[in-house]
C-alpha cells in the first residue's frame, strides 16, 4: 500500500510501526502536488483514516479490559479492511462509516485470552439500536468454569460498555457498568443485567464490548486485581448501526 513512499525514502519501519522520514530525495512539495505522487496521496489518506478510527476507539476503551501490546496494529489492519469495504467511493475518498463495520463483532482486544471461551457472555448480549441500549443478560455463571482460572484467583467481575461513535466526525459517547464479583465459593451465583444506555445514536455505530477481571483474594479488604494476561479477555460482542 505505501511501496510508493518506501521506494522514494519518504517512509520506513520503526518499532513495527510505518513513519515519515524528514529527508528524503522528493521534497514535501512534490509529494503534496505533484500528479506523480497522486496514488500515493490517497494512500496516506486511506492510512490517517484507519488511524484516527483505531485512536478513537481506543480512547473510548481506557480503563476498559485488558489489551495486548499489539492492539494498535491489529485495530489499523481491521479498520483498513472495513475501509476497502466502501466499493462505492475510490481510494483516499472512503469512509469506514460507510463500509462493513460489522467487520469489528468477535474482535479480541486482548488476543491471548479469548472471550469466546466463556460463551454464555456472548449469547446474552443485545443492541437496541433505537434505544441506543445495550443488554447484557447474564442467567448464570457456572461454577465449573473456576475449574479452568488459577489457583490464586479468588473471583470474577464482569464488565460491560456501549460505545456510541461516529468515525467520520470523530465523535463518541460511551457508557459502562459492572457487575459485583462472583466468589469462587459461590455455588450457585445469583443471575445478573448489565444495561448501558448512550443518548446519542444517529449518524452513530453502536459497539458492544464485554471485559472479565479476576481478583486475588482480599487483604486487609482490598482485593488486588490478577493481572495475567493470559486470564483477563475482552472484546466486541455486537455492532448495529444507530437509528
Amino acid at each position: 500500500m505505501y511501496e510508493h513512499l518506501i521506494r522514494y525514502g519518504l517512509l520506513k519501519m520503526r518499532k513495527g510501526k510505518l513513519v515519515l522520514k524528514r529527508k528524503g530525495p522528493v521534497s514535501k512539495q512534490q509529494l503534496f502536488r505533484d500528479p506523480r505522487f497522486e496514488n500515493c496521496r490517497r494512500n496516506m489518506t486511506d492510512f490517517k483514516i484507519c488511524m484516527k478510527a483505531g485512536q478513537l476507539l481506543r480512547r473510548s476503551l481506557t480503563g476498559f479490559g485488558e489489551c495486548d501490546n499489539q492492539l494498535y496494529q491489529r485495530l489499523h489492519s481491521l479498520f483498513n479492511k472495513i475501509l476497502k469495504s466502501d466499493t462505492d467511493y475510490q481510494k483516499g475518498t472512503r469512509s469506514i462509516m460507510r463500509g462493513d463495520f460489522t467487520l469489528l463483532k468477535g474482535f479480541q482486544f486482548n488476543r491471548k485470552s479469548d472471550l469466546t471461551n466463556v460463551d454464555i457472555l456472548l449469547s446474552s448480549a443485545e443492541i437496541d439500536s433505537k434505544k441506543g441500549k445495550a443488554v447484557l443478560d447474564v442467567p448464570f455463571i457456572n461454577p465449573a468454569l473456576f475449574q479452568f482460572w488459577p489457583d490464586s484467583v479468588d473471583a470474577v467481575e464482569i464488565s460491560s460498555i456501549l460505545i456510541s461513535i461516529n468515525f467520520d466526525e470523530g465523535t463518541c459517547e460511551e457508557s459502562k457498568a459492572t457487575s459485583k464479583k462472583i466468589f469462587r465459593k459461590e455455588k450457585k451465583p445469583s443471575p445478573f443485567k448489565l444495561i448501558t444506555q448512550v443518548k446519542e445514536t444517529e449518524n452513530r455505530i453502536l459497539i458492544h464490548c464485554v471485559a472479565v477481571r479476576f481478583f486475588h483474594p482480599e487483604v486487609n479488604g482490598y482485593a488486588c486485581q490478577y493481572r495475567n494476561s493470559n486470564f483477563n479477555p475482552a472484546g466486541v460482542v455486537g455492532v448495529e448501526r444507530g437509528k
